[in-house]
């Protein structure tokens, strides 16, 4: 459907291209039919990333006929990766994606997909690849072994939850995957993965859709099997070791924080019986249907008490391991720092036993507040160790386990501590079950 150039076209559909004379023409006839079938508005984006066949000479051709096509020409290689994001940042639409131009799998999906995004089912829709069987000829199995061996790699080195991450079938909420797209950094075939994670790092809600996949036997493939299966394992190591290395808590955080379980494990230890009080007490004050943003999230077993009520959940941690903890157990999680981050807004914001850490409390309590449209609810441990005798005297020792890099880590509130920070905000103050923990509500006026 043609739109009025003054106008957003509902959708663009970014098209990379490199040696696609074979094939263009006719994958334009179907792409444009499929599009013209949805009777959403849109635009094309063809970007031919240098190629040494006749493709320009056919997107020229292309162009003339179709108003609704706008191209691109690099003039040197951009990468398969640097070509998509090259158009997304030229793409007008408030929903932008791309598919691969030679059709392996079917224009078809698109109008099930941009329904997604339209009704904020997602903000990212990945095409999860599904392959007929084959045992010959004998790349058809070879293809099937190597997508599953990448499947394994990324849920087992990068703990992303998505089966298909390197799938060339991918959209977006424009305005939701740019501040993701402007830290990708490969500009190959990894990039697909990297969008992906970045993504969920960064507190997308990522969706998968069936889709399946049926290998053109006529087209020239420009995969090298081998050579690309080794370089993409290569760059799943190095993006792996960039996350930790600049991760938000990578030097002098306690033991225990590198090593999610074990500290589940520990704090479990800690609090006894009574270690799911603050969970359960948090759980029932948030309404069905709801929004929150769990601050400081750590672990996130909060969630596990919010999923019977449809909680649109959201965890933000500045701890690399904890955030991976996360993502592998299918959490929506964002990695951020409270000091320094945007708190993304929700109808509840809860901070759990961390507000000790920071050094000026009052003003990460009014960012808190300024990000809750109900009400802000804060628990945090009045009687521990930091605070008896045998903390005092281990005051060295505990941090080594317990501390951050933050602020004050050898600090721990007491009753009297805490009320002194949160009265001013006139909370309804709430005991937990044990005593360990005093709970703040501050609801908004």
């Amino acid at each position: 459907m043609e739109f009025k150039k003054n106008t957003k076209p509902e959708l663009s559909l970014v098209l990379p291209c490199y040696n696609e004379a074979q094939h263009i023409d006719k994958s334009i006839e179907r792409i444009i039919q499929t599009l013209e079938d949805s009777r959403a508005t849109y635009e094309v984006i063809l970007i031919d990333d240098k190629s040494k066949d006749d493709t320009v000479k056919h997107i020229k051709n292309i162009v003339k006929k179709n108003k609704n096509i706008r191209a691109f020409f690099h003039k040197a290689n951009f990468g398969r990766g640097g070509t998509v994001k090259d158009g997304i940042l030229k793409s007008r639409a408030n929903i932008v994606g791309f598919i691969d131009i030679d059709l392996e799998v079917a224009p078809g999906y698109i109008p099930h997909i941009l329904r997604v995004l339209k009704n904020g089912e997602a903000d990212m829709v990945v095409g999860q690849r599904h392959y007929p069987f084959h045992f010959f000829p004998i790349n058809h199995l070879l293809r099937t072994i190597l997508s599953d061996g990448y499947t394994f790699m990324v849920r087992n080195l990068l703990y992303l939850p998505i089966h298909d991450t390197e799938s060339g079938y991918k959209f977006f909420i424009k305005k939701k995957i740019i501040p993701v797209l402007t830290k990708t950094q490969d500009r190959h075939w990894f990039w697909d993965t990297e969008i992906t994670a970045r993504a969920l790092m960064d507190g997308l809600r990522v969706k998968e859709v069936p889709v399946l996949f049926l290998r053109n036997e006529e087209k020239t493939s420009t995969v090298k099997l081998i050579p690309d299966t080794i370089d993409y394992f290569k760059a799943i190591i190095k993006f792996k070791k960039s996350l930790m290395t600049k991760s938000l808590l990578s030097k002098n955080i306690g033991w225990l924080y590198k090593f999610p379980p074990i500290y589940t494990l520990a704090i479990r230890a800690l609090y006894g019986k009574h270690y799911v009080a603050s969970y359960k007490k948090i759980a029932s004050l948030i309404p069905e249907n709801s929004s929150l943003v769990d601050v400081c999230c750590g672990d996130a077993i909060l969630y596990s008490f919010l999923k019977s009520k449809n909680i649109d959940y959201l965890g933000l941690d500045a701890n690399q391991p904890f955030v991976n903890s996360s993502l592998k157990r299918n959490i929506r999680i964002k990695l951020a720092d409270a000091r320094y981050d945007e708190i993304p807004g929700a109808d509840y914001i809860v901070l759990q036993r961390s507000l000790y850490q920071f050094k000026n409390p009052v003003a990460l309590v009014n960012k808190l507040r300024v990000s809750a449209r109900k009400a802000v609810v804060i628990s945090e441990s009045i009687n521990n160790l930091g605070n008896s005798v045998f903390g005092k005297m281990t005051s060295k020792i505990i941090p080594l386990f317990v501390g951050t890099n933050f602020d004050n880590p050898g600090f721990r509130f007491n009753e009297k501590g805490f009320k002194k920070i949160l009265n001013p905000f006139s909370p309804k103050y709430m005991k937990v079950e044990g005593g360990r923990d005093l709970m703040a509500v501050i609801k908004k006026r």
